[in-house]
């Protein structure tokens, strides 16, 4: 008498989503970065072309996960995931522009593209980020007082 499948696996194929020199990128529809038992789960794709991934906390080989695109979710547990792992995350828009960047700040370039190096010469520091100017109603003006803690 053969045994049973208690747990569905999924085969590995062209739809599954492996790190390749450490970065997975997510592009298409219904985007889903989330945590399931400890594991990374992550899913792309177009209609019914999907591709799906799961990492473990251990041996995963992930080092900067970028989404191409604005539809879908991506869960606080899978940002503290990725934060743990001392993993990035990037989000960028179809047309490349940056929509935002967590985990460990890498050297930029004039592009905007994250590098793997962890000098420290892309770093900036929280004041520097939060004393910009950011316009947030109409008739802003393009100057903002902040306070500074040191």
């Amino acid at each position: 008498m053969a045994a049973a499948e208690n747990v569905l696996q999924l085969p590995q194929s062209h739809n599954s989503l492996t790190p390749r020199h450490g970065v997975v990128t997510l592009f298409g529809y219904g985007i889903q970065v989330r945590v399931d038992r400890g594991h990374l789960i992550l899913q792309d794709g177009i209609g019914a072309d999907r591709r799906y991934g799961r990492f473990p906390r251990v041996g995963h080989g992930l080092r900067r996960l970028v989404v191409i695109g604005a539809d879908g979710m991506v869960s606080l547990a899978a940002l503290r995931w990725l934060a743990d792992q001392d993993a990035a995350f990037v989000m960028l828009e179809r047309d490349g522009n940056v929509l935002a960047t967590t985990g460990p700040v890498r050297r930029l370039h004039a592009g905007g593209l994250l590098e793997g190096s962890r000098s420290g010469c892309g770093r900036m520091s929280i004041n520097r980020v939060t004393s910009a100017a950011i316009p947030i109603g109409p008739g802003s003006t393009s100057s903002t007082s902040t306070t500074s803690a040191h």
